[in-house]
């Protein structure tokens, strides 16, 4: 176990439980039971419905899949919607029309390696890309330092963090969260080109497309990791099995959807060349991975169906007995544009809290105001549910049973270990309750009635066991059977902002803002910071511990330094962990890294 899981449990016993539902009356939010809470959301939805206004949903990727399979049901069966994310961090422009998760589910359905990791390290080459390994996943980083001990392990780095492997490591690179796109274009034209060597006719059009486009933008990365490109290149091309291990610091760039087509491309090459494949995403929340297998997504059904393939969708259908929404959704991004632009009639929120995670908190809190219904479900109140008009209370992991998905695939059930407070009910009896309220049919909601339906959509589960036998079960190694397509990414070049570039993530001791409630881990690591390279901060005249003043997006925070001579220059990291700092203020929606100033706080003199 990492340090969160060793000593972070404590969390579920803070005292900030929700006990009973609540409902928004004269402005404030007041006690009430749950039938009348029940009423009160039929009552609200109602006029909602019938004028066909525009409804979605966001789920937390640390619920269940049992709850997060009855929520995306819920949401597609009784609001008639495919507006359904799980990841409040997306960066891209939110007027853009289409999002990165047609092919997010190309990559984890067809090139996702659902295998125990040690198995995955039993590679000649293991690229690591966009994760700071050791603060994010350390476990994983226990298992490549043992990887490389063992045996003649290439390992090479691509983070814009300092990880603890780097002296290890066969080679790495330091750069600017979003430079990576460039590297793995450069990464992916070498492939090509090798590609050309061997073919007696030339390329083909399909093939020369791609090399143009591969060109223009790797033609604007950095020079001096030339080195790096031309080393992990030749390491891929030799190899017998090389493992791909990608952080989800790559879905937080704006370029996120050029990103998954680089990967894409680059496993599609690999194998074309005889290369053995692994890949596999080094999610921080404990089951995003399940998330995307049950459906939470807005293009995606369960089992990475297409929300807009007839026949995929006609398997569902039959399924839950009903028609569901054909087009595509919107992610979360997106959904928050729409609120603000008061084209959102309900917004309902499950155990996630947008106020202190999505870009741009004063944008966020604008969107949900904004919304004619908000419902929120959750253990806890937090700065979103403050907003809601509807505050339901739910049950944590410990307080009911399910399943997780972690990164390797692998189905582990949780039981119940406490009791939940008198007012609070299991996630999946408060969708079926609502269900039932709206369409006068309570639906399946017990774990064992939504294994099984989970089971009968994700067939790469086949060979996982019922919760109730207490075992683990990993499905097959792969999902996919499509055949080889090649991805043209369409890249535009952005500019380099002025000053420092602010990009975040998770720091040892913590993990999303939940962690933070964990008194134990409060004593560890109890409040933010700001690391900067040390030759930046020898510039400003900053020291350790030092108060900064960092200023971005007309906002600012105040923020202790800490130094880091391996950190890039011109990068400034400050931990996602911390909801006092209310860092998401200084992230502009669209924009990450985001560009800021950085001041030494000036000290009064009495």
């Amino acid at each position: 176990l990492c340090a969160k899981g060793r000593y972070g449990l404590d969390y579920v016993e803070s005292g900030n439980r929700l006990q009973q539902p609540m409902v928004r009356q004269d402005g404030d939010l007041k006690p009430t039971t749950w039938d009348h809470a029940l009423e009160y959301i039929s009552r609200r939805l109602g006029p909602i419905m019938e004028q066909r206004q525009a409804c979605a949903g966001l789920a937390s990727p640390r619920l269940t899949s049992e709850t997060l399979y009855a929520f995306q049901k819920m949401m597609r069966t009784v609001f008639h919607t495919n507006n359904i994310d799980c990841f409040t961090r997306w960066a891209h422009d939110p007027a853009e029309k289409t999002t990165a998760y047609p092919v997010l589910g190309r990559l984890l359905g067809d090139c996702y390696t659902r295998q125990p990791l040690p198995a995955l390290l039993d590679s000649d080459c293991v690229l690591l890309v966009g994760c700071n390994v050791s603060d994010e996943n350390p476990v994983t980083d226990y298992m490549l330092r043992h990887a490389k001990a063992q045996r003649l392990l290439r390992l090479h780095i691509l983070s814009s963090r300092p990880t603890r492997l780097d002296g290890i490591a066969h080679s790495f690179a330091r750069l600017i969260p979003g430079a990576e796109t460039q590297l793995l274009a450069s990464i992916l034209k070498g492939l090509v080109t090798a590609r050309q060597s061997l073919e007696d006719g030339g390329l083909t059009p399909e093939f020369t497309q791609l090399a143009e486009n591969l060109a223009r933008i790797a033609e604007s990365g950095a020079p001096r990791h030339r080195a790096f490109l031309l080393t992990r290149t030749a390491d891929l091309l030799t190899a017998d099995a090389v493992t791909l291990l990608i952080g989800s610091d790559l879905l937080r760039s704006p370029d996120a959807t050029v990103v998954l087509q680089l990967l894409y491309n680059t496993v599609q090459l690999l194998q074309q060349a005889r290369v053995k494949v692994n890949l596999q995403f080094l999610f921080s929340a404990s089951n995003q991975l399940g998330a995307w297998d049950v459906g939470v997504a807005p293009t995606l059904l369960p089992g990475y169906r297409a929300c807009d393939d007839a026949a995929a969708r006609g398997a569902v259908e039959q399924l839950w007995r009903t028609t569901l929404p054909a087009g595509p959704g919107l992610d979360f991004l997106q959904v928050l544009r729409r609120a603000v632009q008061r084209q959102l009639g309900a917004l309902y929120v499950v155990g996630s809290d947008p106020i202190h995670t999505c870009p741009d908190l004063l944008n966020a809190r604008e969107a949900l105001t904004n919304v004619d219904l908000l419902i929120v479900q959750d253990t806890e109140v937090s700065e979103t549910a403050r907003l809601a008009d509807v505050v339901l209370p739910g049950c944590s992991f410990a307080e009911q049973d399910g399943t997780f998905t972690n990164n390797e695939g692998r189905i582990q059930p949780v039981r119940r270990f406490m009791q939940p407070p008198d007012g609070a009910q299991p996630d999946p009896e408060i969708f079926a309750a609502i269900t039932e309220c709206l369409n006068g049919r309570r639906p399946v909601a017990t774990p064992g009635e939504l294994q099984s339906e989970i089971r009968a959509l994700t067939p790469h589960r086949h060979d996982w066991q019922e919760a109730g036998s207490g075992q683990e079960g990993h499905p097959p190694a792969s999902l996919g059977s499509h055949p080889v397509h090649l991805y043209q990414p369409a890249w535009r070049p952005r500019t380099t902002p002025q000053g420092f570039s602010l990009f975040g993530g998770n720091s040892l001791f913590h993990s999303g803002t939940k962690s933070i409630q964990s008194a134990v881990l409060q004593t560890i690591e109890e409040s933010g910071f700001a690391e900067l390279n040390a030759h930046d901060a020898a510039a400003l005249g900053i020291n350790e511990r030092d108060q900064l003043i960092v200023s971005g997006n007309g906002q600012e925070v105040s923020v202790p330094a800490r130094l880091n001579r391996d950190l890039p220059q011109g990068a400034l990291f400050i931990p996602d962990n911390f909801p006092e700092l209310q860092v998401n203020r200084l992230y502009r929606v669209g924009e990450y890294p985001c560009p800021v100033t950085v001041r030494k706080a000036v000290e009064r003199t009495e």
